[in-house]
C-alpha cells in the first residue's frame, strides 16, 4: 500500500474546496426586483472568474509542489478507475508525465473531482471525516 508524502489535510481541503466549486450555479444576471439585501449573497454561489471559490483553489493547486500534484493526480487516476491501487507505480508515472501546462484549469474542469479523490483516499484507508467536522 502507498504512503503518501503529501498531507491529509491539504487532500481534505482540496475535496472540501472542490465540493464547493462544484455546487456554484450559471449566473442569473441581474436581480433588479429582488431583495435588494440578499442581491449580493446571490453571486457568492454564481460560477465566475472572480468567484472566491475558484480563486481559493486555483491558488491552492498552484501552492503544491511537484511531488503533491503528482500525487493528486494519482488519486484522481486512481478513485476514477484508470488504475486499480496496486497499480499505484504506473498510476504515479502516468501522473508525472502530464505536462504541467494548464493542468489547473484541466484539473478543475474535471466532473466529480472530489468524489474520485475521496474513493483513492478510502482505498488508502484515509478519510476527511474529522477534517469536514472542524471545518463545515
Amino acid at each position: 500500500m502507498p504512503e503518501l508524502m503529501i498531507d491529509t489535510d491539504k487532500l481534505c481541503y482540496l475535496i472540501v474546496k472542490a465540493r464547493a466549486f462544484e455546487a456554484l450555479v450559471d449566473p442569473e444576471g441581474d436581480y433588479d426586483g429582488s431583495d435588494a439585501p440578499d442581491d449580493g449573497y446571490m453571486s457568492v454561489l454564481e460560477s465566475s472568474e472572480d468567484n472566491p471559490v475558484l480563486e481559493e483553489l486555483e491558488a491552492f493547486l498552484a501552492d503544491l509542489n511537484e511531488d503533491e500534484m503528482t500525487e493528486v493526480l494519482t488519486l484522481l487516476m486512481v478513485g476514477r478507475g484508470d488504475f486499480a491501487i496496486g497499480d499505484w507505480d504506473e498510476a504515479e508515472a502516468t501522473a508525472s508525465d502530464m505536462r504541467e501546462e494548464r493542468r489547473t484549469q484541466r484539473l478543475l474542469a474535471i466532473p466529480l473531482l472530489p468524489d474520485y479523490l475521496e474513493n483513492a483516499m478510502g482505498e488508502l484507508g484515509l478519510s476527511c471525516e474529522e477534517f469536514e467536522m472542524g471545518h463545515l
